[in-house]
């Protein structure tokens, strides 16, 4: 479109945008560029073939500088300074200043809860195939120690995504990621370890890390231990590796050993949520044992010995194991959720073990027996955060529910809606950390996770 540009001063200019005029008696008329001196005049009529009034510009003009607006003369003061006019039209008759370029979109409301934070472990690492990850912290790192996906110690020869090996640390303050240990470590003569984590639960317990597994992913052949041949193999220079024991690992010393048997109550892919007490020096589980038997399990914190089971959910039918085990260890209490049927919440004495339920979530049951969805918290401000297909936060001392869409995950290629699969608490940050997700179509890494505060 064609325009006439004014220039003031040091080649500072007005710009005039010519636009088809009302008929062709009107509009501006094409002029080579003027130039306004201090003291000087310049009129713009001259250059205008319409008769509409008056003359204007689109912002202020510099000090010194004035516009007639009946006659279209621009004035320049004798002692005018220099303009910094760039960028500004006149406007006179048919002759408009240029729209602007629409803002952009504002962003989809949000409730201020969500921070992206990026990246997540790479290579490959915890992004469109991860779920059932498990996180312990010890010191001020956290440490991934089981759960699902994609290979990242890309020299382990395992491909394998379920039960995956490989120790992670996360500082969750600095977003800084490591490898702690490879699938396959090197270890000291003797050494015992755990093998494939599998839909497992970890706890805390002093300065080590116990790990509870349900299931396992592939067998594994172990010269000159195991007889016969697994799917995997064991290379030489590592640790032997068991499949049936409680194990606990050292961050420190990178080495593993052996808590106890593991007892019917792990078996069966159900168990994948745990709790350290050190109060009353207990380490609680939750385990579903067939339709209806939802219990904490509690063992002690040094031998791993089961002291005691607690009943806990419904007393008709539900499943517990999979919607989490939260814990506020100076009160005394942990919540249990149960997930498939009538989302229920109880509300479970540490010390009696005394189980009453104190609120139904607003999440619908899953129908899911190994459901991601899980409860989390409680956060400084006594709220449980249940993530479902929504985040339901529930505020203990009124009761009250809040309910918001998640924010936290990815929408991949093919289409759909993918939210984080894993869920920790940081109580020193007092966020929650959101993590993982699953597309089995196309493994499209999301390489980000997530920190939510309620």
């Amino acid at each position: 479109m064609p325009r006439i540009v004014v220039t003031i001063d040091a080649g500072v200019t007005y710009e005039v945008v010519k636009r088809p005029p009302a008929n062709p008696a009107a509009g501006w008329a094409a002029v080579p560029n003027i130039t306004l001196a201090a003291g000087a005049t310049a009129s713009l009529a001259q250059y205008y073939t319409g008769a509409a009034r008056p003359f204007g510009a689109t912002k202020p003009l510099p000090a010194g500088v004035t516009l007639d607006p009946a006659t279209g003369v621009l004035s320049a003061a004798a002692t005018a300074p220099a303009a910094t006019l760039a960028g500004v039209a006149f406007t006179a008759g048919t002759a408009v200043v240029d729209p602007p370029p629409p803002p952009p979109p504002p962003p989809p409301p949000t409730t201020g809860m969500f921070e992206r934070r990026g990246v997540a472990y790479r290579p490959d690492g915890f992004g469109g195939s991860a779920k059932h990850l498990r996180f312990c912290k010890v010191g001020s790192l956290w440490y991934k120690v089981a759960g699902d996906h994609s290979r990242s110690d890309v020299n382990s020869g395992v491909d394998f995504q379920g039960g995956r090996q490989e120790i992670h640390s996360l500082d969750l303050a600095t977003n800084t990621w490591k490898m702690h240990e490879p699938y396959w470590p090197q270890k000291p003569a003797g050494s015992v370890a755990l093998f494939s984590p599998d839909d497992g639960a970890a706890c805390t317990v002093r300065d080590e890390i116990w790990v509870f597994v349900s299931a396992r992913n592939g067998t594994l052949h172990q010269p000159p231990w195991t007889p016969g041949a697994g799917n995997i193999t064991a290379p030489a220079g590592t640790a032997r590796y068991y499949t049936d024991q409680v194990m606990a690992y050292n961050p420190a010393t990178k080495l593993w050993r052996i808590v106890c048997p593991t007892t019917a109550d792990m078996w069966g892919n159900k168990i994948w949520h745990a709790v350290h007490d050190p109060v009353g020096h207990h380490v609680l589980f939750i385990s579903q044992q067939g339709n209806g038997s939802n219990y904490v399990v509690v063992l002690d914190d040094v031998t791993g010995a089961t002291i005691t089971q607690w009943r806990t959910g419904p007393t008709d039918r539900g499943y517990c194991h999979a919607g989490g085990l939260a814990a506020d260890i100076a009160a005394r209490t942990a919540w249990t959720w149960e997930t498939f049927y009538s989302s229920v919440v109880h509300e479970v004495n540490l010390d009696t073990g005394f189980s009453k339920q104190i609120a139904v979530c607003p999440e619908p049951g899953t129908g899911n027996t190994e459901s991601s969805n899980a409860i989390v918290g409680p956060t400084k401000s006594g709220k449980l955060l249940f993530f479902g297909s929504r985040l339901h936060i529930l505020t203990l001392a009124t009761g009250a529910w809040q309910s918001v869409d998640r924010e936290d995950g990815f929408s991949p290629s093919g289409g759909g809606r993918y939210t984080c699969l894993t869920q920790f608490y940081d109580p020193v940050l007092d966020a929650v950390a959101s993590i993982g997700a699953v597309d089995w179509a196309t493994s499209q890494d999301i390489g980000a996770y997530w920190m939510v505060r309620a």
